[in-house]
């Protein structure tokens, strides 16, 4: 998906919202992005973060290749100031371990940031989207706080490519069960899991698709 001009503004309101700027803080980012050419690992590192982790099954540009299927190592657990969710999620069968894994990740009254696709859009590009229900109803159900939270519908951004960008705080307690996140409404399951896990690793098809995609952006 990348780092582009809207999305880097909504996580720089979410940091003023809370006071933090980039020197000093621990920082997670689930997926492996870009921000334009540079990957945002550099990028993050070159602002004055403390220290970054990407976490991302490509385990391209330093990112670790651990399966957000599968629960963090311990060693991650409460140690990081700011969790971004970048088009992430939406390539994570297990839903409900994802969202546990940033909770668990996060410490407390740290944020995480999610900015994934919104419902109707970015056709063929994932297996879930996401409502602006879902972000109100996980924070009610976690007991955060909703530090930010908007709909990116401009420029780069504009439908169909929509994204639901949603900053909670993370109070003490642990995630809820599994049996309270299938409650929840507003996830949309559309059953593509062709585009989960390393999906561009996972057939000519989607290796094609992806350089389709890279050439259409040029």
């Amino acid at each position: 998906m990348g780092i582009r001009a809207a999305l880097a503004q909504f996580e720089r309101e979410s940091l003023d919202r809370r006071g933090l700027d980039y020197p000093g803080l621990k920082w997670c980012e689930l997926g492996n992005q870009r921000i334009g050419r540079k990957p945002a690992k550099e990028a993050y590192l070159s602002y004055g973060v403390e220290a970054h982790v990407a976490i991302d099954l490509n385990g391209k540009d330093g990112a670790m290749p651990l399966d957000l299927d599968d629960p963090v190592p311990f060693v991650f657990v409460d140690q990081f100031d700011v969790i971004t969710n970048y088009g992430t999620s939406e390539h994570v069968n297990d839903q409900y371990q994802l969202f546990k894994n940033a909770h668990d990740m996060c410490k407390v009254n740290g944020i995480i940031i999610n900015i994934v696709p919104r419902e109707d859009n970015w056709p063929g590009h994932c297996r879930y989207y996401y409502t602006e229900r879902f972000s109100r109803s996980l924070a009610e159900a976690c007991g955060y706080d909703i530090v930010h939270s908007t709909i990116l519908d401009r420029d780069y951004y504009a439908a169909p490519k929509n994204l639901v960008a949603f900053t909670y705080l993370k109070k003490p307690g642990d995630f809820i069960s599994p049996e309270r996140f299938r409650e929840i409404d507003g996830l949309v399951d559309s059953g593509d899991t062709s585009r989960t896990g390393d999906y561009n690793r996972g057939s000519l098809k989607n290796k094609l698709r992806a350089v389709w995609a890279i050439l259409r952006e040029r």
